[in-house]
């Protein structure tokens, strides 16, 4: 036998069935596929058809035999599982070892943030801008939604900018994420900026969103003197302006 549903080492957010093969080498010949379930520390707690209740490998029968398929019992996030599957044939030879995979479940959603630039801040450099992006299980990637303009309503998407809501990826896989502008003349004098991020673990669950806003102004400033005139002479001078 072997099991197809999970992949090995899969992240998954929701629970279809498991399924598999269960093959005699005479053709017809397999005559049941049995599937273990099992979790909690070194998968030693197993699913024994109501509950993850067994202290010992316990087997359930599979639907069918050519391809079966087994029904996933409700699952806690965060946690890791191992199914394990085994076919009879119609002699009660039994298959062993057993086929295995590994998988964990997870519908937490992972937690992301900007660390700079701060959110109303007035700022005249940002070469990156960063944050973190976590996750129990790990985050895998970091989107970046860069805004401006009229009610932030255009978006960079990497090489223009557009008025389609774009995104823009940062792979992830740590606690910290950075985003390098294109080029120093990126940020533009005078402009409001809008940075969301949002942060997509490898089972799909994808954070809610976070935005910063900030103003970018590189021009120094000028400044005149009215009073008193230039190289005039004065007796008195109440002020200076």
């Amino acid at each position: 036998s072997t099991v197809t549903t999970p992949s090995e080492d899969a992240v998954l957010n929701s629970t279809a069935a498991l399924a598999g093969t269960g093959v005699d080498t005479v053709p017809g010949a397999a005559a049941l596929v049995e599937v273990s379930l099992s979790s909690g520390p070194w998968y030693s707690t197993y699913w024994n058809g109501s509950a993850f209740g067994a202290t010992t490998e316990y087997f359930n029968a599979a639907t069918s035999t050519g391809s079966w398929t087994y029904a996933t019992p409700a699952l806690v996030t965060n946690t890791a599982y191992k199914v394990r599957s085994r076919a009879r044939d119609r002699a009660t030879n039994l298959e062993t070892p057993a086929a295995t995979r590994t998988f964990t479940y997870d519908t937490t959603l992972p937690v992301s943030s900007i660390t700079w630039p701060a959110s109303g801040v007035n700022i005249n450099t940002l070469p990156t801008v960063s944050g973190t992006a976590l996750d129990l299980i790990g985050a895998d990637l970091v989107e970046l939604q860069i805004s401006s303009g009229p009610g932030y309503s255009t978006q960079w998407n990497g090489t223009a900018w557009v008025s389609t809501g774009a995104y823009t990826g940062v792979t992830a896989g740590t606690a910290t994420w950075t985003w390098n502008r294109p080029s120093p003349a990126f940020w533009q004098d005078f402009v409001a900026y809008s940075v969301t991020a949002r942060a997509r673990d490898r089972a799909g669950n994808l954070s809610a969103p976070v935005i910063n806003t900030f103003n970018f102004d590189a021009s120094p400033g000028t400044a005149t003197i009215s009073a008193p005139v230039h190289l005039t002479y004065r007796n008195a001078l109440a002020t200076i302006s």
